[in-house]
């Protein structure tokens, strides 16, 4: 795995101090939620580990049986497989075998996240903590691009989240150290403040399984929406943090760039409509954990005239960045064209503004989402077009040519990955379209 060899100290370094400078150079450990030296991560896997050694690991899913009957059949999937592991420097390799990395992803999917504190992401995304090290060695990049792996993991990750669906993942929605109904959770997760809540005096606050509590909806007085007849102003679909934006977008182009340009053929899935986007703008914006709601609403009055859903690479990471720490955020324009995705076509009806597309992305283990709509139905600014399962994950709306005038809220000017000032909120205006009067 290529390390960095020199940071601001002088004299050569060994493997493991350069392993740690490469992330302490990143621009996103800016963010507080980022460990600046994976140490949370892999305190997380040596715990996995542990659980293992005692013999405390589950019952094989078929799911799993499957990824590793595929790994064990396809020559070039096993030998990415072994490759990658061995290719993680020796102080953050924990596990010893690809079957005991089958073992400990079998493990988090009869578990449910749990709340530490305000900075334990590893135990909220524990999938994405489980693959961190195996996804961004070059083997490992190579092994999540390959089609018989990527479908397999994928059923994985669906009979993980029917777990996350069903009543055994309620055990960690209580009020103790790690539960999500703790003070410190709560305020976190701005859980009262927020959202609706089902029913405070009954277990588990009323909510039926994991998922149901991370599908809780946003009270409508806590995200208004903005100009609700006009389309002059555009919303923001989703809560988050502005990631991109980028004019002229092009049909066909190096996504796969240090840039990480978008390529709207692979955006939309060669979709019928592309044309019309040709030359436009793409605005990727980027939904963190925490208090942001997990839901996604139109941005625009229209008519919805297509509706799709892609089943991509969800552990697929660009060559252009180095190891992320959260699996997935630093190489979100390349997810823009390689990951699970939906793309929702909402026509405005007025010949500037056109179409727009809005393109919710799954990240790593968030790659399970609903669409609520159809082609034909009427959508209002602020109805709610869907939801994501579980974790984090990124947005993007594309605008035909001249449609927009101003994008509002902006991305930080020190790099795609620092800490932006301003964040958005779902039905709040984010950008303005090219639009005369009301723009109705």
């Amino acid at each position: 795995m290529a390390l960095l060899q020199h940071d601001t100290r002088s004299g050569p370094m060994n493997e493991q101090d350069a392993h740690a400078a490469f992330h302490r150079n990143r621009a996103a450990v800016q963010f507080a939620k980022l460990d600046r030296d994976f140490d949370q991560i892999s305190e997380f896997q040596r715990f996995v580990r542990w659980e293992l050694d005692r013999g405390n690991a589950k019952p094989m899913r078929p799911e799993v049986k499957i990824l590793a009957e595929i790994i064990e059949r396809e020559p070039f999937v096993r030998m990415y497989a072994r490759e990658g592991l061995s290719e993680i420097p020796w102080p953050r390799r924990h596990f010893d075998s690809v079957d005991q990395m089958l073992q400990a992803i079998n493990y988090v999917t009869w578990t449910a996240p749990i709340f530490r504190d305000v900075n334990s992401i590893s135990w909220q995304f524990p999938l994405s903590a489980l693959m961190n090290f195996w996804m961004m060695t070059p083997s490992g990049k190579q092994l999540m691009r390959m089609p018989q792996f990527n479908d397999a993991i994928n059923d994985v990750m669906a009979a993980w989240c029917s777990f996350l669906d069903s009543p055994d993942s309620l055990y960690v929605l209580n009020d103790g150290p790690t539960g999500w109904l703790n003070e410190k959770a709560l305020e976190y997760n701005k859980v009262v403040e927020d959202y609706e809540i089902p029913d405070r005096d009954a277990p588990h606050w009323g909510w039926k399984s994991y998922n149901e509590f991370f599908h809780r909806m946003v009270r409508a007085d806590r995200r208004p929406v903005d100009d609700p007849d006009s389309n002059r102003v555009i919303n923001s679909p989703n809560d988050g943090v502005a990631w991109a934006i980028e004019h002229y977008a092009q049909r066909d182009d190096a996504f796969w760039l240090k840039t990480q340009v978008y390529s709207l053929g692979n955006m939309l899935n060669q979709s019928p409509f592309t044309e019309r986007f040709v030359g436009g703008t793409v605005y990727q914006t980027y939904v963190n954990g925490g208090a942001d709601w997990h839901g996604f609403s139109a941005p625009i009055n229209g008519v919805v005239k297509g509706v799709e859903k892609v089943r991509g690479y969800c552990w697929s990471e660009s060559d252009a960045v180095g190891p992320d720490p959260m699996s997935g955020p630093y190489s979100q324009g390349w997810a823009a064209g390689v990951a699970s995705r939906a793309m929702i076509y909402i026509d405005s009806g007025d010949t500037t503004l056109g179409m727009v597309c809005v393109i919710p992305i799954g990240l790593t283990e968030v790659s399970s989402l609903d669409c609520f709509v159809k082609e034909g139905d009427a959508v209002k600014k602020g109805d709610v077009l869907g939801q994501f399962s579980f974790g984090g994950s990124s947005f993007a709306l594309v605008f035909q040519p001249g449609a927009v005038r101003e994008i509002l809220v902006k991305p930080p000017l020190t790099g795609r990955n620092a800490q932006p000032e301003d964040t958005l909120r779902a039905n709040e205006r984010c950008a303005i379209a090219n639009l005369d009067g009301d723009g109705g």
